[in-house]
């Protein structure tokens, strides 16, 4: 059992010449909210790791459940399953090194 919200999709993509990614989160009673990050991030996987690096620093966040992760392009999501193996891995790191 959890007592904070897990992300459950992400979506990446380019606003106002920076890289922001939007977050939904679930909480434990099925809840979800959506929060956006801007980045200064140069890459789009870049900004997946600030965006680790911010959930991991979060006590209201406990990790992911069905999680996934889009590039929003043009108008079209593309599905990234790459990238959320991706975010899953550096937000592990990022929780072990604190």
């Amino acid at each position: 059992m959890y007592g904070g919200a897990r992300v459950e999709q992400v979506f990446v993509g380019r606003e106002q010449g920076r890289w922001t990614v939007r977050l939904v989160l679930e909480d434990p009673a099925g809840a979800r909210r959506r929060e956006t990050l801007p980045t200064p991030a140069e890459r789009p996987e870049e900004a997946l790791d600030v965006a680790a690096r911010h959930l991991a620093r979060r006590a209201d966040v406990d990790g992911f459940v069905r999680l996934r992760v889009r590039l929003a392009r043009g108008g079209d999501l593309e599905d990234r399953p790459a990238w959320a193996d991706r975010l899953r891995a550096a937000y592990a790191r990022e929780v072990d090194a604190a």
